[in-house]
């Protein structure tokens, strides 16, 4: 719906997505699991990626969130 698409923008942009750094956790080529959000919206078009490997930082709490308000619009 309407209100569906207005709230995930909304969602995104409080979060500041478009701010977010590249990449996040393990260094390219080291062993990991990672995760891709890619956004276009407004004009602007922004991928970050997580690569998760518990020696490495955690993901962010914006990317996170995102993630999750995603994965939950699938359902």
């Amino acid at each position: 719906t309407k209100k569906e698409v207005y709230d995930l923008i909304k969602f995104i942009q409080d979060n500041k997505f478009f701010d977010l750094n590249p990449t996040y956790g393990a260094p390219e080529g080291e062993r990991s699991y990672p995760t891709t959000l890619s956004i276009k919206m407004h004009g602007k078009d922004k991928e970050v990626v997580y690569r998760s490997n518990p020696s490495f930082e955690s993901a962010p709490e914006a990317f996170r969130k995102i993630e999750g308000y995603l994965l939950k619009l699938r359902k």
